[in-house]
């Protein structure tokens, strides 16, 4: 039962894409992600990787980490939608949350990019 959930929800995931495809455009198979967030100190603009950036668009939610060896953060893969960032860090004061709108195309979403900076939290 598994296997057959499993690949219907991949083939619903595949005719979605290229659906979302106009009539003779080509698109990639790319994976595009709908936020990238850099998070640094507001005092060195030195990134920080020990945060926790949470996108909430009305009920989903998705809490984003980084990966190793990068200084930045990304999410909202391929998801259209108005949302709420906020950022934590252990040492930080939390951020202001911030209000971002993902837009996409006839095949992706267009990537947008924004740099929260925490201060540090009081001693």
């Amino acid at each position: 039962m598994r296997r057959v959930l499993l690949s219907l929800a991949l083939l619903v995931a595949a005719s979605s894409s290229l659906l979302a495809c106009e009539v003779g455009m080509s698109c990639s198979t790319q994976y595009v992600f709908g936020l990238v967030v850099t998070v640094r100190d507001a005092s060195t603009q030195v990134p920080l990787t020990t945060a926790t950036v949470t996108l909430v668009d009305g009920a989903w939610r998705e809490g984003l980490t980084a990966q190793p060896l990068e200084t930045v953060y990304r999410g909202a893969g391929e998801r259209e939608g108005t949302y709420t960032i906020t950022v934590a860090a252990p040492g930080y004061r939390t951020s202001a949350p911030r209000t971002v709108t993902v837009t996409g195309d006839a095949c992706h979403v267009q990537p947008v990019a924004i740099t929260v900076d925490l201060a540090p939290a009081a001693p």
